[in-house]
């Protein structure tokens, strides 16, 4: 994933990467049951949750609705990580030459809102 959006900056020009989360994430929803029930994670989950695990640790004890919290959490760490990501798309940042922000889409209604 990293070396397509480095190949998206660099290579293609690209002004704009957008991390964009979803309304009712399984991945995010899974990551919450597995580390509530502290349960053995089968095959590639443990990968799946252990890359999610910060963003349900940061939402925990949020006001409002845990799995939309996490779900959020997970789109700013995403667009963090972007935003520091070298060699590439730092630099790119710091210069001004692409922006990285964050969405949310709903799977109910299609809409799609800016996070960040």
């Amino acid at each position: 994933m990293k070396g397509s959006i480095e190949y998206g900056v660099a290579e293609l020009g690209a002004p704009l990467v957008m991390v964009l989360g979803h309304s009712e994430c399984g991945a995010v929803k899974a990551a919450i049951k597995h580390l509530d029930d502290k349960d053995p994670l089968p095959g590639a989950i443990g990968e799946l949750v252990n890359r999610i695990r910060p963003a349900v640790i940061k939402a925990k004890g949020v006001p409002g609705d845990r799995l939309d919290n996490a779900i959020r959490a997970n789109v700013a760490l995403g667009v963090g990580t972007l935003r520091g990501l070298q060699p590439i798309v730092a630099p790119a940042v710091k210069r001004g030459q692409v922006k990285v922000v964050g969405a949310l889409y709903d799977l109910r209604t299609g809409g799609v809102t800016l996070t960040e």
